[in-house]
C-alpha cells in the first residue's frame, strides 16, 4: 500500500459513510423543538490565569509532540512560564474572534486498527494538532459546555464531549431504547 492509497481512503471515507446511509423520515429541524430558547446570550468574558493553568494540567502527559514538534511535558513543566503570554493571546483571540492561523494547522497520521496492514481499511487516522490551539479549545469547551447546562440546553443522550458520559454509556442507552421504544420521544 503506497502513501496516495491511504490518503484517498481517508479523503473518501466521510463521503462514502454518508452515501451509505439510509434517508430519515424525520426532518433534523424537528429535534430543535425540545431545545428552550435562550434567555440569554453567550459572549466570552476574559480568560484568567487560573483558568489557563487549569486548561495546562489537563493536557495529557504523553511524550509525544504536536505538529510543530512540542511535548506537552514541555509545557505543563514550564507552565508558570507560558501562563501570561498565553493568557494575552487568548484574550486577544476571544475580543477580536480570530482564532492564530497557525494555530489550524494539522498534520494526520495513519494509525494500524489490526488485520491486513496492506488495506487502507485497517488503519484510523488521528489528527496532531498545535498544543497550544488544544490549551484556547479546552477554555472554550469548558465555557460552552457552562453555558449550555446552565441554560438546559443539552439533551439528556447527549454523549459527545462530556465528561461523565462515555461510549459505553451511549451504546447501553442505545439499547435499552430499542428493547423499549416507550422511553424514547424520537
Amino acid at each position: 500500500m503506497d502513501v496516495d492509497e491511504l490518503n484517498y481512503f481517508f479523503e473518501t471515507f466521510a463521503d462514502n459513510l454518508v452515501s451509505s446511509l439510509t434517508e430519515s423520515n424525520v426532518d433534523a429541524l424537528d429535534y430543535l423543538i425540545y431545545v428552550p430558547k435562550p434567555v440569554n446570550s453567550f459572549c466570552l468574558l476574559l480568560v484568567t490565569s487560573i483558568e489557563v493553568s487549569h486548561a495546562i494540567s489537563t493536557l495529557s502527559c504523553s511524550k509525544s509532540s504536536d505538529i510543530y514538534g512540542i511535548h506537552s511535558d514541555i509545557v505543563r513543566n514550564t507552565r508558570d512560564f507560558l501562563i501570561d503570554p498565553l493568557v494575552y493571546l487568548i484574550n486577544s483571540s476571544f475580543r477580536t474572534g480570530r482564532f492564530p492561523r497557525a494555530f489550524k494547522n494539522s498534520k494526520v497520521v495513519p494509525i494500524f486498527k489490526k488485520g491486513d496492514p496492506a488495506e487502507p481499511k485497517n488503519y484510523r487516522p488521528i489528527s496532531v494538532v498545535c498544543i497550544l490551539g488544544k490549551i484556547i479549545k479546552i477554555i472554550l469547551k469548558e465555557r460552552l459546555l457552562g453555558y449550555f447546562r446552565k441554560f438546559s440546553l443539552l439533551h439528556a443522550s447527549q454523549f459527545e464531549y462530556m465528561s461523565e458520559r462515555s461510549t459505553i454509556d451511549a451504546v447501553l442507552s442505545l439499547n435499552t431504547c430499542r428493547r423499549d421504544p416507550q422511553l424514547t420521544r424520537y
